[in-house]
């Protein structure tokens, strides 16, 4: 805020600074004009990460669901979450209403075997379970699972706006041993202050990638 309002001092006209609605709008175009929108990715393989209830699963469904019935392309989706009771049983279900195909990913050697498998499809979706990277069994096993280097993989880092923004600032560093190439920011519709959103694209050089707006699927993704 510090930053912003110094900037907008720099930059108005003294007499346009005692009007709080023109600080208002000088403030909201600083804002729209600096936010950093993740590029379109081309990658095949599209992983979903982040920390517990942060809505990884749901933001996928809806890309899903996004792609399948919007812009008509050929989706696998993948769950490594083996981890939580019935998540693997809850995304398989979801593939079969989306009418796509369907496989579980338990470890690196398992990549060979997805990829060769889905060799037709435009986008594999691959969904990770929650982990806040605290523990070196946690470490150890995300890079376990994450794709091999030769892949071309866009990795998202799913975050809600109900977290407090020094936590999110925490997992992102924890995250960065990841490499993510963008983020996902979900809950927004629950949430009243969104100030979160931009201090981390700014702490991290990072784009949005997409919102999650509500619960309904494919509508409340943006």
């Amino acid at each position: 805020i510090a930053e912003i309002l110094t900037e907008a001092q720099e930059q108005m006209q003294p007499i346009r600074l005692k009007n709080p609605a023109l600080v208002d709008a000088w403030v909201a175009k600083y804002i729209l004009d600096h936010t950093l929108v993740a590029p379109l990715s081309s990658s095949k393989v599209q992983v979903f990460m982040g920390p517990s209830a942060c809505g990884k699963t749901s933001t996928l469904v809806k890309y899903a669901a996004h792609l399948v019935v919007k812009e008509g392309k050929k989706v696998a989706i993948v769950s490594a979450d083996t981890v939580k009771v019935g998540a693997v049983d809850q995304m398989r279900i979801f593939s079969q209403i989306l009418n796509v195909p369907f496989a579980v990913l338990r470890n690196q050697f398992d990549w060979g075997k997805i990829l060769s498998a889905f060799t037709n499809m435009d986008y594999i979706l691959v969904d990770f379970p929650g982990v806040g990277l605290k523990s070196v069994e946690e470490l150890s096993w995300i890079r376990n699972v994450l794709p091999p280097k030769q892949v071309e993989a866009n990795l998202h880092l799913v975050l809600s706006c109900l977290t407090k923004d020094s936590d999110l600032t925490e997992i992102g560093k924890r995250y960065r041993i990841t490499d993510f190439k963008d983020v996902i920011f979900t809950n927004i519709d629950e949430s009243t202050q969104h100030g979160c959103i931009y201090n981390f694209i700014k702490r991290f050089q990072t784009g949005i990638h997409s919102f999650g707006s509500g619960p309904k699927v494919p509508e409340d993704f943006e």
